[in-house]
């Protein structure tokens, strides 16, 4: 069993936790003393599941002392408790920085039974909807991305060809870095011969030797059928140059 204690201060009242394997426990009384609930030991917890509930020892300057802890669902059962205008602001505390300063890597099951009353329900759904911001978040982050590939498709010439598109692409992105035009094409060929494992200034080459007539890159791009794949890597080029 791995322990570790820690203070931490809710608007100049201690609140002391010690994870267990992991898992944090808040010290009862401490919880109560600040949403003013009356602390009457075990008492005081009667409503709360036994598997929500224990006791762990705390180096105190007196030595180690026994103090009975409560699982974070707990935390918010007895908020629900409390007359306390402060309550849910100590909720979103506890919630918002609290756990996640613990918790900084990984995440175990809060309710592995089914609730048992009405506030084991809302303690669920509150816990839902945690996780739904965590999830829309990352879904506003995607769409901002996918946003900004419509707002370079928009820049650019969609009604000619693939070589045209290609070339304003590669213009924007230039102009973006603050580079020339030339060098914006170098930082292409790099990437596309990186990601498709050839080489454009070869391709080009070997066609001149057999046909004599010189080709840019995106004309030769579009002999060999790549025009779409360059498409895609300029694409991701001016992504991650926004």
């Amino acid at each position: 069993m791995n322990e570790l204690q820690k203070v931490f201060n809710y608007e100049g009242q201690s609140v002391r936790t010690i994870i267990d394997d992991g898992e944090p426990w808040f010290v009862a009384k401490d919880v109560c003393d600040v949403l003013d609930i009356a602390w009457r030991g075990q008492q005081t917890l009667v409503n709360i599941r036994e598997d929500w509930k224990g006791v762990r020892n705390f180096r105190t300057p007196g030595g180690i002392q026994e103090m009975i802890v409560i699982k974070e669902p707990a935390v918010y059962k007895l908020a629900f408790r409390s007359r306390k205008e402060e309550a849910e602001r100590f909720t979103d505390w506890v919630a918002g920085e609290v756990i996640p300063s613990i918790r900084k890597t990984g995440r175990y099951e809060l309710y592995p039974h089914k609730p048992q009353c009405i506030e084991d329900l809302i303690i669920m759904q509150a816990q839902s909807v945690k996780e739904l911001k965590a999830r829309v978040e990352k879904q506003e982050k995607m769409l901002q991305i996918a946003q900004h590939r419509l707002d370079n498709l928009d820049a650019v010439n969609l009604e000619g060809d693939l070589r045209q598109r290609l070339n304003q692409m590669i213009k924007k992105y230039a102009f973006e870095r603050g580079i020339t035009f030339n060098k914006a094409w170098g930082d292409f060929k790099q990437a596309f011969n990186l990601a498709y494992k050839t080489n454009i200034e070869l391709l080009k080459t070997n066609y001149f030797k057999s046909t004599g007539r010189e080709v840019s890159t995106p004309e030769i791009l579009e002999f060999k059928g790549l025009l779409e794949d360059a498409i895609r890597v300029a694409d991701k080029m001016l992504n991650q140059s926004a």
